[in-house]
């Protein structure tokens, strides 16, 4: 099995988190384009086990929370006349966690816009959290249930943002981050603009372009505010990453070059199923 070089498979990794497309990136880099799209696959899939291994026990002092909203083979309202429909065609929803201080997103989770998956993205936040934290959200109907089934009395503080008139709201609470965030995350990926035809045809694919983005936030993108990356900043990691230090995780997964290769699916993580 030929294998590229490390650079050049950071390099692909480089373009596809600026937003350029598969095949864009297949012309630009002399490769297949099937080579970019298993490399991306292969990458996300250990961005997201190291992300569940390393993530853990945080002590933020405050958590915002949303759900942004993408799709994959189709818009739901085309769902029913698209020929060929695949599982998980339709919206896509990724709930996202981000710590106010460090930057750090906490947890993230692709599914539906229901309380099912909100509940598994909710439980999946609180399992990652060490101490009490002030948690806010949107005015989404299901969040006060989510975050009642998920944590206890004493290990939160929950202010729900944009309910009502009248509702005073504590100083400081509000969603600017996880909002800006968003805006962020929709300028590197560009399977997740609104209106673009490099959509997701695949959920499988989707899930890893997510996993591989989070991954390169958390551990090798210095973010401006803090001027340095949030795993350093929330203590989960001393040194800038880069892309070949993804790219030699997933050496660690993948056979040698004198092996045959296999071809291992996304696995079902705790916080990685569609509903």
């Amino acid at each position: 099995m030929n294998r590229l070089s490390t650079e050049k498979r950071a390099d692909i990794l480089h373009l596809l988190l600026e937003g350029m497309s598969l095949r864009g990136i297949s012309r630009f880099m002399g490769v297949d384009v099937r080579t970019v799209m298993k490399l991306q696959v292969d990458a996300g899939d250990v961005c997201a086990d190291h992300h569940d291994q390393v993530v853990n026990e945080i002590s933020p002092r405050y958590v915002q929370v949303d759900e942004m909203w993408s799709f994959c083979y189709a818009k739901s309202r085309n769902r029913a006349t698209a020929r060929g429909v695949i599982d998980g065609a339709g919206s896509i929803y990724t709930w996202i966690g981000i710590d106010v201080d460090t930057k750090l997103i906490i947890a993230w989770t692709p599914g539906r816009r229901d309380r099912i998956t909100g509940g598994r993205f909710m439980h999946d936040l609180a399992s990652r959290l060490d101490d009490r934290v002030v948690l806010s959200s949107d005015g989404f109907a299901t969040y006060p249930q989510i975050v009642d089934d998920a944590f206890d009395e004493d290990e939160v503080d929950y202010v729900q943002l944009h309910v009502a008139e009248g509702v005073e709201i504590p100083s400081g609470i509000n969603n600017v981050y996880i909002e800006r965030h968003n805006l962020t995350m929709r300028m590197s990926n560009r399977r997740l603009n609104r209106r673009t035809n490099a959509f997701s045809k695949k959920y499988r694919n989707h899930v890893a372009s997510l996993a591989l983005y989070f991954t390169y936030y958390n551990f090798c993108r210095v973010h401006s505010t803090i001027e340095t990356t949030p795993a350093i900043e929330a203590g989960l990691d001393d040194t800038q990453r880069d892309l070949e230090w993804i790219v030699d995780m997933l050496d660690m997964e993948t056979p040698p070059p004198n092996r045959p290769a296999t071809y291992r699916t996304v696995r079902a993580r705790r916080s990685r199923v569609l509903s």
